[in-house]
């Protein structure tokens, strides 16, 4: 009796564990802390091209670097939906416009719950598209964190957001380099064939 084989529930398995190798982590908590820079000073806005920028190659870099010699590569197919880059662009462009407004409302207390409701939406989203467990344990992190900022910005300390976002960076980055060197002691020894060739 042949048995139903589910290849998209493997392929997501398969994805969600060849990346918890902490280097989104990292990276991720990098771009939180250029955030920061710059809703600490609005001049700075090279911190937000950089926020967006260490995704495009610093990932794969780190990965090139540290992963794939131990582990070894597998390109997985990945499918280009154009609907889904847009929506994602929208997304992120929407994100910045909300942060923009509240400032100009000048309510101090509204840009810490904002971000922090924000990345727990964030970090559900990606819990259940790839059935992260750190993502879900992030998510009551992140929504605490809004509640952290807003009693800062009650107290009168300037640009709360700025450190609840550099906060939040910094438990990403402690988290992920800590999740890199569990994965380096588990694999110290570089692997002696590459899963797939790269093209």
């Amino acid at each position: 009796m042949a048995e139903h084989v589910n290849l998209k529930e493997i392929e997501r398995s398969v994805r969600a564990r060849y990346h918890n190798d902490g280097i989104t982590l990292i990276v991720a908590g990098l771009s939180l802390i250029f955030l920061a820079v710059f809703f600490y000073d609005h001049r700075q806005a090279w911190a937000t091209t950089f926020a967006v920028g260490v995704w495009a190659w610093l990932a794969e870099s780190l990965r090139r670097r540290l992963i794939y010699p131990r582990l070894g590569y597998a390109k997985l197919p990945t499918k280009q939906n154009p609907l889904t880059i847009v929506l994602a662009i929208g997304a992120v462009i929407s994100v910045f416009v909300g942060a923009m407004f509240l400032e100009r409302l000048n309510i101090s207390f509204a840009g810490p719950i904002y971000w922090g409701a924000v990345l727990a939406v964030a970090a559900l989203v990606i819990a259940v598209a790839s059935r992260s467990k750190i993502a879900c344990a992030l998510a009551p992190v992140f929504l605490l964190s809004g509640g952290g900022g807003a009693m800062l910005a009650r107290l009168g300390v300037c640009c709360a957001e700025s450190y609840q976002l550099a906060a939040l960076g910094a438990i990403l980055i402690t988290i992920g380099s800590g999740q890199l060197v569990l994965l380096r002691r588990r694999y110290p020894e570089p692997a002696s064939e590459a899963l797939n060739e790269r093209d």
